[in-house]
């Protein structure tokens, strides 16, 4: 497939939007109770947009679970800082050159990682992670400068446009926003630049014109192309191709026909709603048990356009009750102020579990033993599952790849040839908190099963396990560097020393047994 012709490109990015228009009152909702900032953002692609509060919010549950959100992801999955993955060997490398590859390997992961450290991936994942709640993320891993050679973007969905090709992919991708005209050659630096724009850009350098970024798959040549639309002018102003898409777009779960993701922020939509209708609702009914409703006699002395009703207000009247009624007389209350806490605590507590808020329990509640405390830090790792792999299979594997093309077309980085992350021969271990778990889980299990063989025989279980190989499978298990681990030779050396020592303890048992039939 060579590129698109604009005709094509121009109904391709029609089609691409058709999804993100048929699903914007939910889009907007989503935005409206969790991140009520944005809104104004979503029905403009302007640059200059202000920030705009709540109007229809009455609780913030839904605005901090999704701040939350937000913070378990990095904490858990990308911490700032730290290496949350790594290259390894796959299966099909033979164990014999296992050693020497990873090791390269490890030298690549920590040159992939200090890039990232010195980019500003750390505060733009964040950002992608708040879209990631809604059920799709958008991040751009952009070349960067001499300075700064990665440079990362997120996008909010409503800018954007999804085409999906076989196998459920996405293979064609738009951006639509509004930039100035004098930063089109700043953006583009080898744009083609027509009479026409390049007179909008001498006389009108700070007017607005709305381009629109595609993104499509070579299924021919396995190639991406990147060209920028002027769809007012029908002309392509930017190409370039790349190995690697500069998208990349995560979804949280994906439902069969659907281009777009779903989220948690979607999926806590209806008791998020009820809540907020449930605050309304009480607050109208403080109101009324406040200020109240009162029917007022047109006789002529009352009138209700001067009297003030409020706390202390002494308010003059004819008579209270009866011909010879009280001097002072408090008013009646109106309404009785009781809502179903339960309720609403039922809610939020639901609201934060769809939305992986697991924090601890409050000081002032009832008193939870650790083992309850323990259990709801590893449900995030069981809430998560559904979404781990395909996080892995659409966000780590190919940020990865980008990362390494950047890199490697700069001269940063030094590949073999034919070299892929193609789960085979060259995989992405991910390292984070949340991989950790059943990691560790499996350490564990390890360690009981050791225990229990050595509780029978402590030579027995030095004899069926091969000790000089656990330090390596402990390492490779929870993401430890093995720089610090024995070579081939220092390990035959240990095991010759297991070896002997096993041959030791047997010797000793024979003459145990033999000296006890001895005595027998």
């Amino acid at each position: 497939m060579s590129r698109l012709k604009i005709e094509a490109l121009i109904e391709r990015v029609k089609r691409s939007r058709a999804e993100i228009e048929a699903n914007r009152s939910l889009l907007e909702d989503a935005d409206e109770y969790t991140n009520p900032f944005s809104k104004s953002y979503l029905n403009s692609t302007s640059s200059a947009q202000a920030l705009t509060p709540a109007t229809k919010s009455y609780d913030s549950t839904a605005m901090i679970a999704s701040n939350n959100f937000v913070n378990t992801m990095v904490s858990k999955f990308t911490p700032p800082f730290q290496r949350w993955a790594e290259l390894h060997v796959g299966p099909a490398v033979p164990k014999d050159k296992r050693d020497n590859i990873d090791k390269a390997l490890e030298s690549i992961t920590d040159i992939i990682f200090a890039n990232l450290a010195a980019s500003n991936f750390n505060t733009a994942a964040p950002e992608m992670y708040r879209e990631l709640g809604k059920g799709t993320g958008i991040l751009f891993c952009l070349e960067g400068d001499e300075t700064m050679p990665l440079n990362f973007l997120s996008a909010p969905i409503m800018q954007m446009g999804f085409l999906e090709g076989k196998n459920g992919t996405i293979d064609f991708i738009v951006r639509q926003r509004k930039i100035k005209h004098r930063l089109i050659k700043e953006t583009w630096r080898k744009a083609e630049i027509s009479s026409t724009l390049s007179d909008a850009i001498r006389d009108k350098p700070d007017d607005e014109v709305e381009v629109k970024e595609c993104f499509y798959y070579d299924y021919d040549m396995f190639i991406w192309h990147y060209e920028v639309l002027l769809e007012s002018e029908k002309e392509v102003i930017y190409h370039s191709e790349s190995k690697t898409c500069p998208v990349i777009i995560p979804r949280w779960m994906k439902i069969p026909g659907f281009a777009i993701g779903v989220g948690p922020v979607l999926m806590a939509l209806p008791d998020i709603k009820t809540l907020n209708k449930m605050k309304e609702l009480s607050l109208r009914l403080a109101a009324l048990s406040v200020f109240g409703v009162y029917t007022v006699i047109n006789d002529g002395v009352f009138n209700p356009n001067t009297v003030k009703i409020k706390p202390g207000a002494f308010i003059a009247v004819q008579r209270n009750g009866g011909p010879e009624g009280r001097t002072i007389e408090p008013l009646p209350k109106t309404g009785d102020f009781q809502v179903q806490e339960f309720m609403l605590n039922d809610l939020k507590d639901q609201i934060r579990q769809i939305m992986l808020d697991n924090r601890l329990p409050q000081e002032n509640g009832p008193v939870r033993s650790a083992l309850e405390i323990a259990e709801r830090v590893k449900t995030l790792a069981t809430d998560i599952g559904a979404s781990y792999g395909r996080l892995i299979f659409e966000y780590v594997i190919p940020l990865f790849r980008r990362v390494i093309e950047i890199l490697e077309k700069k001269g940063l980085l030094v590949l073999p040839k034919g070299f892929d992350i193609d789960s085979f021969f060259v995989q992405v271990q991910v390292l984070s908190p949340i991989a950790q778990q059943q990691s560790i889980e499996d350490v564990q299990k390890f360690v009981q099963a050791y225990q229990m063989v050595a509780g029978i025989d402590p030579a027995l279980a030095e004899l069926s396990f091969m000790l000089e190989d656990v330090p390596a499978w402990i390492c490779e298990k929870i993401g430890s560097p093995g720089t610090l681990l024995r070579d081939d030779t220092d390990k035959q050396e240990l095991k010759d020393q297991i070896k002997a020592r096993v041959a030791e303890k047997l010797a000793q048992l024979e003459a145990q047994q033999m000296g006890a039939s001895t005595n027998g």
